[in-house]
C-alpha cells in the first residue's frame, strides 16, 4: 500500500485520492506565498486524472490572523490617541483661570499689573490699568496661541498677538512672537 504525501496515512489499493485529508494520489501539495495550499501533480509532465479535479484548500488560520492583526492595529492607534488627546487637554488646560503679572513702568501710568483671566469656552479678558482688553483665544499647536483682543471703550481698536505659553504649577511664561517681549505671570485665586 501507498501512503499519502500529505498526511502520511495509508492509501488503499486503487485510491484516487486520500481519504482522510483530500490529496489526490500522485500529487503534491504546495503552499503558495499567500499561504493558500494548492494541489497539482508531482511531476511537470503529469497531469491530474481526469476524475480528480484540483483542490484549492485556503487556511482557516490566516483569516483569523489578519483579523487579529488588524483588531491590534486599530485598538493601538486608539490608544495613542486617547494618551495624545490627555496630554494635550492637560496642557491646554492650564492656563485656565486668572493670572496677574507686573508689567512695569510705563510712562504717565507708573508700575502697570495686568490681570488675565482665560475661561475654557475660548474667551480671554485683560485689565490692564490703562486699558481692558477682550478676546478670543485659539491654540495653534500645544505650546502657541493665537488671541485676538478687542480693547473696550471709545478708541477701542482690534489687535491680534502670537503666544507661545509655558505653564509650570503657578507660573505661566509668555513670549509674544510679534513683539518677542517676555512676561512672567502669577496664578491668583
Amino acid at each position: 500500500m501507498a501512503g499519502c504525501s500529505v498526511c502520511k496515512s495509508e492509501l488503499m489499493e486503487g485510491a484516487r485520492f486520500c481519504v482522510k485529508c483530500g490529496n489526490a494520489v500522485g500529487s503534491v501539495i504546495r503552499e503558495t506565498a499567500v499561504g493558500d495550499a494548492v494541489q497539482e501533480p508531482a511531476a511537470p509532465g503529469q497531469a491530474l486524472s481526469a476524475t480528480t479535479t484540483a483542490v484549492v484548500v485556503k487556511r482557516q488560520s490566516s483569516g483569523l490572523l489578519r483579523i487579529l492583526l488588524l483588531i491590534t492595529v486599530v485598538l493601538t492607534v486608539l490608544i495613542a490617541l486617547a494618551f495624545i488627546s490627555v496630554i494635550n487637554t492637560g496642557a491646554r488646560s492650564a492656563i485656565i483661570g486668572r493670572w496677574q503679572a507686573d508689567l512695569g513702568y510705563v510712562m504717565l501710568w507708573g508700575n502697570v499689573t495686568e490681570n488675565l483671566e482665560f475661561f475654557p469656552n475660548g474667551s480671554v479678558t485683560s485689565n490692564r490699568e490703562i486699558a481692558v482688553f477682550t478676546g478670543r483665544y485659539q491654540w495653534l499647536d500645544d505650546q502657541t496661541l493665537r488671541i485676538d483682543w478687542r480693547e473696550q471703550g471709545i478708541f477701542g481698536h482690534s489687535v491680534s498677538e502670537i503666544w507661545r505659553v509655558k505653564v509650570s504649577g503657578d507660573t505661566m511664561v509668555v513670549v509674544n512672537t510679534l513683539s518677542g517681549t517676555t512676561t512672567e505671570y502669577r496664578r491668583v485665586p
